[in-house]
């Protein structure tokens, strides 16, 4: 049955009412008037319904179903004391259970499915849409000073984006998976009969695997890879309390150890990766060209590994903290899918430009002291005499360049939204190349390495 509009989110089992950590409250009026969530409410509810009984219910065993007969959803406009876009959780209420699905959740999400289909079939990057998630943490979440608009305002997606099939189909696909896996993940807590978050935070982390591996059996049963999983495990990356928040590695782990309830780490992405590469064909059996969709579900997995693997890279975080902390409504217009490096290369060809150091674009990578693996970035520089300037883009944000050349080396100032800092860059095989450091503040070179050479 077609969820638009219906829709579900992958986050709400990582940002439930008890998560602590650096993120904060905001005002959810600013995202959604009260009229618009009652208009939504009216047309998510028989949808929800629909999936709730007909999907999850129905792919439980009998012994499955005798546990958690009564369970049944509630659709608040906004729950009781929600203070974060995102926040579906289940309870007992006597013998049975309720798993809460609140509106302002579900439209968030379901506006941000749309969003990164109608980028995808338009050619344009994911990266805003994650960039969007990022902002919201640091610049609206606890704070009064920045307006957040709701997903497709903030991206600039048209009104008419599911007049294409291709956009609609797709972000049904997305949200399908996900509200069902949603849905039956709560199930989970539910069918093992979980507390609440009064209890040890090792416990409640288990608890979370629990559900999750339950869902993941619910969704292997119906024959279908939770690809909306994939899409929201990524904006939870941004949106979530991560390495990058934390002053030190002691601090991060106290967190995770002491107060992370809903934990999104590397071993839980991990865990959830494994059990689809253990059975491909059974995610896929509702498809009609199953070799390709148990490629597919492989292909998910890889995807939740590199998501994995970022969450345990410091570097990476780091920079996604400082991304997050510079991103604005200017910088989340919609980019060409690889960024300003495919742009500016097309530029350059077009232009045939002069092959002078320092002039025109370069691939290469950064990397920060304290270890991390290196991030792929694009820099494309104007010279003009001695002096260059130029644009960055590491495919999570983008900062510009100034500088001057003196004794051949290129001696700069980069600036990314409020945050500055230094460089210098020495040029290697007659200027096709370049090797050099970065640095914050009046450093040079207290930030790390920077390398590039032409495409």
């Amino acid at each position: 049955m077609k969820f638009r509009k219906l829709v579900g989110t992958a986050l709400a089992f990582f940002l439930g009412a008890a998560t602590a950590g650096p993120l904060q409250a905001m005002n959810l009026d600013e995202l959604y008037s009260r009229q618009v969530l009652q208009y939504w409410q009216g047309r998510y509810r028989d949808n929800l319904e629909w999936n709730f009984r007909n999907v999850v219910l129905a792919n439980l065993t009998a012994a499955e179903r005798r546990r958690v007969q009564g369970a049944s959803l509630e659709m608040p406009i906004i729950a009781p004391g929600q203070n974060v876009p995102v926040n579906f959780y289940a309870y007992r209420s006597g013998s049975s259970g309720r798993i809460v699905l609140p509106v302002v959740s579900v439209k968030f999400l379901d506006d941000f499915a749309i969003a990164s289909a109608w980028l995808e079939f338009n050619g344009f990057s994911q990266e805003t849409a994650y960039n969007y998630m990022s902002m919201l943490k640091y610049k609206c979440l606890g704070s009064s000073q920045t307006r957040c608009p709701p997903p497709l305002e903030a991206l600039r997606i048209p009104p008419d984006a599911l007049a294409d099939p291709n956009v609609d189909s797709l972000s049904q696909k997305i949200l399908k998976s996900a509200v069902v896996f949603i849905m039956a993940h709560e199930l989970g807590h539910l069918y093992h009969r979980h507390p609440g978050y009064d209890i040890p935070v090792s416990q409640a982390q288990e608890n979370e695997s629990q559900a999750d591996a339950f869902a993941l059996e619910v969704m292997r049963r119906i024959g279908t890879a939770p690809m909306g999983m994939v899409h929201f495990f990524m904006a939870a990356l941004y949106l979530m309390p991560h390495r990058g928040d934390f002053g030190s590695e002691r601090d991060w782990e106290s967190y995770l150890r002491k107060r992370a309830t809903h934990p999104f780490t590397g071993e839980r992405l991990r865990r959830f990766a494994e059990e689809l590469r253990r059975k491909p064909r059974d995610f896929a059996a509702s498809e009609p060209d199953l070799e390709a969709a148990a490629v597919r579900v492989n292909t998910m997995a890889g995807e939740v590994e590199k998501i994995a693997s970022i969450l345990e890279d410091p570097n990476i975080q780091k920079t996604l903290a400082r991304i997050g902390r510079n991103t604005d409504l200017d910088t989340l217009r919609p980019r060409p899918k690889g960024g300003i490096g495919r742009v500016l290369e097309e530029d350059s060809h077009d232009r045939g430009e002069a092959r002078q150091a320092f002039d025109g674009l370069y691939r290469g990578s950064f990397s920060a002291h304290g270890g991390g693996d290196a991030v792929p970035i694009d820099v494309k520089f104007q010279r003009t005499g001695e002096r260059v300037a130029g644009i960055y883009s590491y495919g999570l944000g983008q900062g510009r360049i100034r500088g001057r050349i003196r004794d051949g080396r290129l001696y700069f100032q980069w600036e990314e939204g409020a945050e500055t800092g230094g460089g210098v860059f020495i040029p290697q095989n007659d200027g096709e190349a370049f090797q050099g450091t970065w640095g914050y503040g009046t450093s040079r070179d207290n930030g790390g390495s920077w390398n590039g050479k032409r495409p």
